[in-house]
């Protein structure tokens, strides 16, 4: 079934709904290759916050989700806070993001490097005790 037959909003059956879930994935790379949820590396004097950093591939996507605080105090200036697992695959370029902090969220810059490094820059004013990472990132 091509993608073109249902254009009209006419419900669809099991049939046809995995014949159109097919069409998509056979057009994208979405789905494959799909990491799993795998543990990010934190660095040295960082913790997990509340929720464990995590990443994953799907495709040609990076989603990362979990918080990293810094072991005491706030998180202040320009740190090495993790790394991304080899077994996902490398950005090609440097990808760089805001992400949510503590104190009402803060905006922060996060990087990911080439080399899957996680770089975090503090915000100039205000303070946050944690950094949110949880975003979808083209890998390319």
């Amino acid at each position: 079934m091509a993608l073109s037959h249902i254009t009209d909003g006419t419900l669809v059956n099991a049939v046809d709904w995995n014949a159109l879930v097919d069409a998509i994935n056979a057009n994208s790379n979405y789905g494959t290759p799909d990491s799993g949820w795998v543990n990010i590396t934190v660095g040295t004097g960082y913790t997990a916050a509340t929720d464990t950093p995590q990443a994953r591939q799907v495709g040609d996507t990076l989603r990362l989700r979990g918080t990293i605080q810094a072991s005491s105090g706030n998180l202040t200036g320009t740190a090495a806070i993790g790394t991304i697992p080899t077994s996902i695959t490398a950005p090609t370029v440097q990808i760089v993001y805001a992400a949510a902090g503590a104190s009402g969220g803060v905006p922060m810059r996060v990087v990911i490097g080439t080399d899957r490094s996680i770089t975090m820059t503090a915000p100039l004013t205000g303070t946050s005790t944690y950094v949110n990472l949880t975003a979808i990132l083209p890998l390319t």
